[in-house]
């Protein structure tokens, strides 16, 4: 498989994500959102975004990864060598059946009172390529990837995984998530206290994402304040019911300190 060098320690961890066997179940996945018939030539040029508040929490994200490659640059210089960030490196978190899922184990309740609290210190965008199904097929053949223009690469996991489907006439989706780097601060409840003071990653699926942006949008034009300036409440939203597979999003509040 050959991939673009990646430009940091964050961009390492994505290609490495996508090129180790995903474990991840579909039942993340809310086909609700799904397009109703992908290609090739879509999933490699997206529309290109007109919003200048979305531009500015990117950029902020963007200096915010720099921290971590700074850690790891810094890790080097002191000759801790051979170190690499990978898809196993930190926690991850779902949202499913309104609770907080642990890819260590366990949940964390995601009541408007529970959930945790963290400073979020990069954001970082993924894509899932699936069979389009008519359910929420948890056995679903699943694959990630940080670029797009991956599905027109054949050389790549993803790029071959949609030549076959292509080959065998099957009709297949892709869907957006948000990987959100967050410094877990406080956990609100019995369970997951473990992830206090570690770096985790919150999977955003599309339906949540504009929630996130419109949160941090506010945070800076309002408050002049960048992501990693604030704890953030993450908690679940009020379900949602008026599409074919009901479910939870997330929900993120900022925490005045």
């Amino acid at each position: 498989m050959s991939l673009k060098k990646p430009q940091s320690a964050v961009d390492a961890a994505a290609v490495e994500a996508a090129e180790v066997e995903s474990k991840v179940t579909a039942d993340v996945l809310e086909p609700e959102t799904a397009p109703e018939k992908a290609t090739v030539e879509q999933a490699a040029e997206p529309a290109p975004s007109t919003s200048t508040e979305v531009a500015e929490v990117q950029t902020h994200a963007v200096r915010a990864a720099s921290q971590q490659q700074a850690a790891m640059a810094s890790l080097a210089e002191q000759g801790f060598e051979g170190l690499q960030i990978d898809y196993t490196s930190f926690p991850q978190i779902t949202l499913k059946d309104g609770e907080f899922n642990l890819s260590t184990g366990g949940v964390i309740p995601a009541t408007a009172n529970a959930g945790f609290k963290g400073r979020i210190t990069a954001t970082k965008m993924k894509y899932a390529f699936r069979i389009k199904t008519k359910s929420d097929d948890e056995d679903a053949d699943v694959q990630f990837t940080d670029n797009l223009a991956d599905a027109k690469d054949p050389l790549t996991k993803v790029g071959a995984k949609v030549k076959e489907w292509e080959d065998e006439d099957l009709p297949w989706e892709y869907k957006e998530y948000v990987d959100c780097y967050v410094m877990v601060e406080e956990v609100l409840g019995d369970t997951g206290k473990e992830l206090e003071g570690q770096l985790v990653v919150c999977q955003i699926p599309q339906t949540s994402r504009g929630r996130l942006t419109g949160m941090l949008a506010t945070a800076a034009m309002k408050y002049q304040q960048q992501p990693g300036d604030f704890l953030t409440h993450f908690t679940r939203g009020n379900k949602v019911t008026n599409v074919q597979f009901p479910f939870y999003p997330w929900d993120f509040k900022r925490v005045a300190e």
